[in-house]
């Protein structure tokens, strides 16, 4: 089944060119590398549990159930390196017959950005909220090596962003660091990175997790980021900086599931997606 795409708005979304190099190589700081190539195609449609989910007073809504052929949804692009793939799976899903199965090598190089698989959706609006949710299961992985992995994120344009990761130091297994990354440019031309850490996901090789990410962007200290674990709240901020400097109007919200090594040595990654929905409001 392809991507199911409900539009309550006039415009369509469109492309979005990728980053400049430089700017890249700025952003790729724990919490904020930023892979963008957004393409856009689908067809409208609502009957599965995943298209249902989405929110009567969202201006958009894209939903992703991942049972179209290797995985990938009209709609979705797919970016990888150092070994990262996408594919079907489907001996263990939220909706049948396929989730999708996001690998990647660990990274031997330790360089920025050198191991990762992401699946991206974007939209051009004058919105400043966006949501994402779906259902997630992540393998346990060692974490006696030292590195950051990003897991899902969303952003708008290409300089601003808040992604879930983890960050670990080497040493005990037993010892999950993982944070929610704020990153945008201040008004001095400055990347700011501010992390806050967020309980571990309740999800390995044998339990789902649903999550949400609802991030309001907001250049004056107004906006907002809610993670929430099966309906739990994770972390709650408010009336805070989510954003470089806004002059509205049209820009590209985007969400991107996936992930991969932000730096450092890193141990295989391995994740299951689906039922996914971003929404923006």
């Amino acid at each position: 089944m392809s991507a199911h795409i409900l539009s309550r708005a006039s415009h369509c979304a469109r492309a979005h060119a990728l980053a400049a190099l430089t700017l890249f190589a700025t952003l790729s700081l724990p919490g904020c590398v930023d892979f963008d190539d957004l393409r856009v195609s689908g067809d409208a449609g609502t009957a599965d549990a995943c298209a249902a989910q989405c929110r009567a007073d969202a201006v958009e809504c894209f939903c992703a159930d991942f049972d179209g052929p290797g995985g990938i949804e009209d709609g979705w692009s797919f970016m990888s390196a150092g070994g990262g793939s996408v594919s079907a799976f489907v001996e263990d899903v939220q909706s049948a017959p396929n989730a999708a199965l996001l690998t990647c090598p660990g990274s031997t190089t330790g360089e920025i950005g050198s191991a990762f698989v992401v699946l991206k959706r974007g939209v051009q609006t004058n919105a400043r909220r966006i949501r994402v949710a779906g259902s997630w299961k992540l393998r346990p992985y060692s974490r006696s090596v030292v590195g950051n992995f990003e897991f899902f994120s969303v952003a708008l344009g290409s300089s601003t962003r808040v992604a879930l990761g983890e960050a670990f130091a080497g040493g005990s297994d037993d010892a999950p660091a993982f944070r929610v990354g704020v990153t945008y440019v201040d008004s001095l031309g400055s990347v700011q990175t501010i992390t806050h850490p967020v309980a571990a996901p309740p999800t390995d090789t044998t339990r789902w997790v649903r999550f949400e990410l609802d991030v309001t962007f907001a250049d004056d200290g107004t906006g907002s980021v809610h993670l929430t674990w099966n309906g739990s709240e994770a972390l709650a901020l408010t009336n805070v900086t989510t954003s470089s400097a806004d002059a509205g109007g049209p820009a590209t919200l985007s969400a991107a599931i996936g992930g991969g090594t932000l730096q450092g040595l890193t141990p295989d990654l391995w994740m299951l997606f689906d039922d996914v929905v971003v929404e923006v409001y």
